[in-house]
């Protein structure tokens, strides 16, 4: 029976995410990381003349604007698992990642209470200075859970630093409200998938996580496997929840975490969280 519900998983996540799921090992002919990153810093300096474009140590590229206004970290780790996935996709990656830092210098995209949701990631390591005024507007929930402020926009989701978010909630009446709510209107509908005494909550792809915020979220979780549950949150697009006391699906619930993490791009945390009467914990063994 084991076997049984982790391949209807598998199959469920594998489908719900497009089979973005698995890396190959590494490849003969393939860019290394720091190839990858200074193809995209040059690629960059040539979208943006008026930017300065550095290439950091890491490898992450620091783009700041011509007047210095704005700037931005760009972090490899995702696009390069994209393309280790697919190499053949090396142009489109580029493509949609140099068109996702066009849109974050655009002035006509600026954050207002249509385009401002609260979003789940993991806390910030070893950030660069650049990235320090970005983790101090992460509020902490649980483990490595923190939230964050995001502005979305078509091809960019950007997390807001403090100064950004302080500016924003200044101006939005019931700040804290909004980006709640924002969440599953930009995120769109929400689908609670049944893997037989696992659930996979799924919606855009892009907001899966931020959907542990929304407190209508989990009392249909709560109808659905009783008030004491357990949840992982590999990426930001794996969203899976069973019953605590379920203890054949809680041991598919660690194992599948702790394997989809290294696996994924976009990953949030390999670990295993509990939810009861409004609050999250980490679920320890």
């Amino acid at each position: 029976m084991l076997r049984l519900l982790v391949g209807v998983l598998l199959l469920c996540i594998a489908a719900c995410t497009s089979g973005r799921t698995d890396i190959p090992a590494a490849q003969a002919g393939l860019l290394s990381i720091e190839e990858f990153s200074a193809r995209f810093a040059e690629l960059a300096r040539q979208s943006l003349p008026d930017a300065t474009v550095d290439l950091l140590g890491g490898p992450k590229v620091k783009v700041a604007s011509g007047a210095g206004a704005s700037r931005s970290t760009w972090f490899p780790d995702n696009a390069y698992r994209e393309y280790r996935r697919d190499p053949a996709d090396l142009d489109d990656i580029f493509e949609r990642q140099v068109s996702s830092l066009e849109e974050f210098f655009r002035v006509d995209i600026r954050p207002d209470s249509d385009n401002l949701l609260a979003c789940v990631r993991a806390k910030l390591e070893e950030i660069e200075p650049a990235a320090v005024e970005m983790n101090r507007a992460a509020v902490p929930i649980a483990g490595d859970l923190h939230r964050f402020v995001c502005r979305d926009s078509p091809r960019n989701i950007a997390i807001l630093n403090k100064d950004a978010v302080a500016d924003a909630r200044s101006g939005i009446p019931d700040f804290d409200n909004r980006i709640i709510d924002n969440i599953t209107r930009l995120s769109g509908p929400v689908v609670y998938r049944d893997l037989d005494g696992l659930t996979m909550v799924t919606s855009s792809g892009n907001y899966e996580a931020s959907l542990i915020l929304v407190d209508a979220v989990w009392a249909e979780l709560v109808r659905i496997h009783g008030p004491d549950l357990a949840f992982t949150l590999p990426s930001r697009d794996l969203f899976i929840v069973t019953s605590r006391l379920n203890s054949e699906t809680l041991e598919i619930l660690r194992t599948e975490a702790a394997k989809r993490f290294d696996r994924v791009s976009y990953s949030i945390s390999p670990l295993v969280y509990g939810y009861r009467d409004g609050e999250i914990s980490v679920l320890r063994e």
